[in-house]
């Protein structure tokens, strides 16, 4: 389990939920089970500093690659294209995904891991699925509960400015830009918020279009070997931005799935952020704490977005700690399958 080799992990491949998914797993079967999902623009490989130190710990680690990135299989969907094509990208049916890797991998119950839109599965995954969640770790994006009413894109920005780009990435155009050259659309996506050297002169966060107008000379990355840089733009390469875009297309589907959920989290939660990560507020913490009973959070002070890639050891630390204290389920809840969407 060598972080800059990805060909030292066990890659696993399974039929799930209408897609083959890939996913690398680590450890003894009979040991308790973590899942760890990544986000956007990211791949299993997002975990590689946590694999290796969580199963030395005694865990069984699951890390899959997501619906529509790299080898799970993804359909190609247009943002008009029809809408139960789209819908397979809404969070509860990318739960599903996760569901179905647990039949098939016979696991009952499991500890969540999640970062960025990873972080949104794993919150979600708690309020669908709360029967197979023992508890849940999320990284650099905030529990938010589930809507009463569908709010516009003027009523999010007001609240959110800094999600502007959201809505670019709903886009043909938004596609079609970052698809144009893969590498250097890596070379904006994958820099660290913390590290002078590579924060950027524009902000793609404040103003989408910018990802269209990105300097070829743009500075290469200092927080990643060039090994570790060329799987992710070779893997992107070969996928496109197709499938990852399309999660960002489902705001209303998401909104109607979750209608009638209970908003509180009853599960140990355990929420760790990077102090410099140009999206996260902590003026969000306050909310988080009043829908979940049982919160603890950690911060990293000069990390930005790619939290447990800047500072794996701190992460680690973090993780371990927060894991022994965890007291597993007095009695495993049997497996239940639910009906698909």
């Amino acid at each position: 389990m060598d972080p800059l080799n990805p060909a030292s992990f066990r890659h696993r491949r399974a039929d799930v939920n209408g897609i083959t998914y890939h996913y690398v797993e680590e450890g003894a079967e009979n040991h308790r089970a973590l899942i760890l999902v990544h986000g956007f623009p990211d791949l299993w490989y997002g975990w590689r500093f946590q694999i290796k130190p969580l199963v030395e710990a005694g865990f069984r680690v699951i890390v899959p690659t997501m619906r529509g990135y790299g080898a799970s299989t993804m359909e190609l969907s247009k943002e008009f294209s029809p809408l139960s094509t789209r819908r397979k990208y809404a969070l509860k049916n990318i739960c599903m995904d996760l569901l179905e890797l647990m039949d098939h991998l016979k696991i009952r119950t499991a500890t969540f891991i999640g970062h960025d839109w990873g972080a949104a599965v794993v919150w979600r995954m708690g309020l669908h699925f709360p029967h197979v969640v023992e508890a849940i770790c999320c990284i650099n994006v905030a529990y938010t509960p589930p809507s009463d009413a569908h709010p516009t894109r003027d009523e999010v920005l007001k609240a959110a400015p800094q999600a502007a780009y959201q809505f670019y990435f709903c886009t043909d155009r938004a596609e079609d830009a970052l698809n144009k050259n893969i590498e250097l659309t890596m070379r904006v996506l994958l820099r660290s918020g913390g590290n002078k050297a590579e924060r950027l002169t524009f902000n793609p966060f404040k103003n989408p279009l910018t990802f269209e107008t990105v300097p070829e000379d743009l500075s290469p990355l200092s927080t990643m070997t060039p090994r570790e840089y060329s799987y992710y733009v070779d893997t992107f390469t070969q996928s496109t931005f197709n499938g990852p875009l399309n999660w960002y297309r489902n705001r209303r589907f998401n909104f109607e799935d979750e209608l009638g959920l209970d908003k509180v989290l009853k599960m140990p939660v355990f929420f760790i952020y990077g102090e410099k990560d140009p999206v996260f507020r902590p003026s969000s913490l306050p909310t988080m704490r009043q829908y979940i009973q049982n919160f603890s959070v950690k911060s990293v002070p000069n990390s930005g977005h790619w939290t447990q890639a800047e500072f794996p050891d701190q992460v680690n630390t973090f993780l371990l700690a927060w894991l022994r204290d965890l007291k597993p389920r007095e009695t495993p809840m049997l497996w239940e399958k639910s009906p698909k969407l």
